[in-house]
């Protein structure tokens, strides 16, 4: 049998670290409710500061204009340029797609370049009339896809043609990847694009608007409208005196092309502003007549000169000797029918001219809304029949429902 004074002494033990426990718990127990309270109070203050944030306007990142990094050394030779060209877009070096535009259907994109494109009874896209349905180019058994070379690139760069790339390769890898942005926030979308690209060091660079790409032919064609959208974003900037005198204005103002459009519209030209303009601009010459003027300017070229440029671009292919042609032909027209017109305007009153002419047109707005609604009020109410025949028509044919209550 355990004395008693053994049991006292061991009782007295447990107690004391029973104690000892209780005690450590309440203590943990007691920082936990600490721990709990900073966690509500963080938290009711993260949900302050987001609402405060709420609140804040948003402020606009401006897209760096330096983004796009030119090389150290600007190549000086067109070898060189094609060279720097073919290193920035490498893709499948054995077919590259090459752009078409349709201007009767105003339709526009890519297919693969091939040597036999339109070659009757070759090309399935000139077949004859009991042929199939037409293959596409990926079908078609007559392939003969022109690869990537120098001298495709050099056509591209000339404006001969405009190249695309296929960036897959055989192995599912690629040189480069394309984004595009083209939200209300497509300037913020880039500059964070390229913040964080540069963060990683990937190279990067921004391609705007393809619908920009005809520009480029347009000039070379020696339409002169570009140009002339060029001054007026300047005179729209304030970056020219109210007494400067604008340029000779090109014909057609009034009746930009798509690309010319898409120029106006992302610059951002007032379209009041270019509408004072253009009043001043003579019609843009019809086809029909540029052609029957270009024969009969052709016409009186000499019969030597004719068949050395026939040669020459039989021979050489020489772009470069037509796109001098169309230059001399489009001089030598417009010293005869004065195809640009001088105004003597000034900026300044050109900005004045669409101030004045912006004010007057919402006002005529607003005269025909007013007027559509006074029409509206004086009509009688629409009947039950009305609505019952719009319903119908957008509801199930030949239910007898009424959405009239």
């Amino acid at each position: 049998m355990e004395p008693q004074e053994t049991r006292l002494t061991r009782n007295a033990v447990i107690m004391s670290s029973r104690d000892e426990l209780l005690g450590e718990i309440s203590r943990e127990e007691s920082r936990l409710a600490d721990l709990q309270a900073q966690v509500e109070a963080a938290t009711a203050r993260l949900i302050g500061l987001r609402e405060q944030l709420v609140s804040v306007p948003a402020v606009q990142t401006r897209l760096a204009p330096d983004v796009v990094k030119a090389p150290a050394v600007t190549p000086a030779t067109n070898v060189a340029k094609v060279a720097l060209f073919r290193s920035l877009f490498r893709g499948r070096d054995d077919v590259f797609p090459r752009r078409w535009e349709n201007e009767k259907k105003g339709k526009s994109g890519y297919c693969p370049a091939c040597a036999n494109e339109w070659e009757w009874g070759v090309c399935a896209k000139k077949m004859g009339s009991g042929s199939d349905r037409r293959a596409t180019c990926g079908e078609c058994s007559n392939q003969a896809f022109i690869p990537v070379s120098d001298e495709q690139v050099a056509k591209h760069l000339r404006g001969d043609q405009v190249m695309g790339v296929y960036p897959l390769l055989s192995d599912e890898t690629c040189w480069f990847l394309a984004a595009d942005f083209d939200k209300k926030t497509w300037q913020q979308d880039i500059a964070a694009f390229t913040e964080t690209c540069d963060a990683h060091g990937v190279p990067v660079a921004v391609e705007r608007l393809s619908s920009l790409i005809s520009v480029r032919a347009e000039l070379a064609r020696g339409d002169l409208r570009a140009l002339y959208i060029g001054w007026l974003l300047r005179a729209q900037a304030g970056e020219l005196n109210d007494n400067d005198t604008e340029p000779p204005l090109p014909p057609g103002l009034g009746q930009l092309s798509a690309s010319l459009g898409s120029l106006a519209e992302f610059l951002r030209i007032d379209a009041d502003l270019l509408h004072v303009a253009a009043e001043a601009v003579p019609a843009w010459t019809t086809r029909g007549s540029t052609v029957s003027q270009a024969r009969a300017w052709v016409g009186t070229l000499a019969a030597k000169e004719k068949d050395e440029i026939i040669t020459n671009l039989v021979v050489d292919g020489d772009h470069v000797q037509i796109s001098e042609l169309l230059q001399r032909f489009l001089k030598e027209r417009s010293a005869v029918g004065g195809a640009r017109t001088a105004t003597g305007r000034t900026a300044g009153e050109l900005l004045r001219g669409a101030e004045a002419y912006g004010v007057e047109r919402k006002r005529i707005e607003a005269e025909k809304r007013a007027k559509e609604q006074a029409r509206l009020e004086r009509e009688p109410p629409f009947g039950t029949k009305t609505w019952c025949h719009f319903w119908c028509r957008g509801a199930k044919i030949g239910s007898k429902k009424s959405p009239i209550p």
